[in-house]
């Protein structure tokens, strides 16, 4: 069972092969984990990745034909045309610019959420129990004007890579502590079936049961669909592959 192939197939058989999977290397586990995260969790960050470009491509058009010329210089924004000037609005949010100083924070007031921009600061209302205010002499330093801006937004989609190498990241180092937890329960069921298996077996039993709900956990991504409680199914599922897997090591055939 050299092959992660091999390992991701008996991770599916279940407690047949727990022998063999109990024989491998700790080190093998560890990178069968980073492998089968880096494959699954790219299949499921896609559809993230391809809804982030989605929304830099609609951020682009609804930039370039409802935002007015303007140019910010020295911790001061000058817009040019009538104000205000309503660049996004729907039955929840708006978003308004007017440097005309005849707005104030009281023009969100009639919506759930939105945003002011003034000639000297932004005013972000995310709620109506969550407003912040961003003064433009923080950046008093910066200079730009709508082309500049125009230019910058396709830059937006190297972000992807940041999404993607976080997720990947993030989805490793969650999977180690599921699997962390899943030994730890597999040592109280050990204690409970009177049966001897240490730790770092059970840990690697706990990496190697989790490739069937981290498949369930990608189908789901991929098309969308919500499974209530599926965090309980997810460890259950988990669970039942390595507590079988102990009772047949305890109980060989």
């Amino acid at each position: 069972m050299d092959h992660i192939y091999s390992q991701f197939i008996a991770s599916l058989v279940g407690p047949r092969e727990a022998a063999d999977l109990k024989r491998q290397p700790f080190f093998k586990a560890i990178l069968y984990l980073f492998v089968i995260v880096l494959i699954f969790g790219t299949i499921s960050v896609v559809p993230v990745v391809i809804d982030f470009n989605v929304w830099v491509t609609n951020a682009q058009a609804l930039f370039r034909d409802k935002a007015p010329d303007f140019t910010f210089d020295r911790g001061e924004l000058k817009v040019q045309g009538k104000m205000p000037v309503i660049v996004d609005r729907d039955k929840t949010g708006i978003v308004i610019i007017d440097t005309s100083g005849k707005s104030d924070e009281s023009a969100l007031d009639q919506y759930e959420s939105g945003v002011l921009i003034t000639r000297d600061k932004m005013i972000n209302k995310k709620s109506r129990l969550e407003v912040r205010t961003y003064n433009f002499e923080a950046i008093k330093d910066w200079k730009f004007t709508k082309s500049d801006v125009a230019k910058w937004l396709p830059l937006l989609r190297w972000f992807s890579a940041a999404i993607v190498f976080f997720a990947l990241g993030g989805a490793f180092v969650f999977k180690l502590l599921d699997a962390f937890i899943l030994a730890l329960i597999g040592l109280l069921a050990c204690r409970i079936m009177d049966f001897k298996l240490s730790f770092n077996d059970l840990y690697k039993f706990g990496i190697y049961y989790l490739t069937l709900p981290i498949i369930l956990q990608t189908l789901l991504a991929v098309t969308g669909i919500e499974a209530p409680y599926f965090t309980l199914i997810y460890f259950l599922a988990a669970l039942g592959y390595l507590i079988a897997a102990v009772n047949a090591l305890k109980n060989p055939l």
